[in-house]
């Protein structure tokens, strides 16, 4: 990861990360790659993105079933959360 990072930051882009899936993160468990379109349409039919513990995408440092998406998207305004 750290390789990327640097890469990332070499040429300015952000460097977002999961760990360790999307699905970890944003449903808490590991999603067999041959299930992973049936689990994001069941995802997007019950409309699970609002229970998604937001704590857990606000992350800075990388920990098991985190990411930093949303302090990366913070960074720009017309993407920050309505407080």
């Amino acid at each position: 990861m750290g390789e990327a990072k640097k890469y990332c930051d070499g040429l300015g882009y952000e460097f977002v990360w999961f760990c360790k899936d999307v699905e970890q993160v944003y449903i808490g468990k590991k999603v067999d790659d041959s299930q992973k379109k049936k689990e994001a349409a069941k995802f997007k039919a019950r409309k699970q993105i609002s229970t998604v513990d937001s704590k857990k995408l606000l992350i800075n440092n990388y920990q098991i079933n985190t990411s930093n998406i949303m302090s990366v998207l913070d960074h720009y305004l017309e993407l920050r959360r309505k407080r």
